[in-house]
């Protein structure tokens, strides 16, 4: 069975100088593959939520992007080698 869980929670707030948000992000674990859904654009927090599961960058079997507003992508710099699934994939 597919274990979910939010790594980071997702947000978006009115700052000084217009809005900053990034996605929620999700690691599921099936089948033995690692999959990131959305890996955001805080790497501070998607790093740090990683570690706390004892993930590395290079577990990460595939990336699904559920579309590509900057909020939700920033981060695939981070996974040069990763697969990446969108919803037209």
């Amino acid at each position: 069975m597919a274990e979910l869980k939010i790594l980071v929670q997702g947000y978006a707030r009115i700052e000084k100088n217009g809005y900053q948000a990034s996605s929620a992000t999700v690691l599921v674990r099936d089948n033995g593959k690692i999959i990131l859904v959305d890996p955001g654009c805080n790497e501070a927090r998607l790093l740090s939520a990683l570690k706390k599961e004892k993930v590395k960058l290079q577990d990460i079997d595939y990336i699904f992007l559920t579309h590509f507003h900057l909020d939700h992508i920033l981060n695939i710099r981070l996974f040069p080698q990763t697969t990446i699934l969108d919803v037209d994939t």
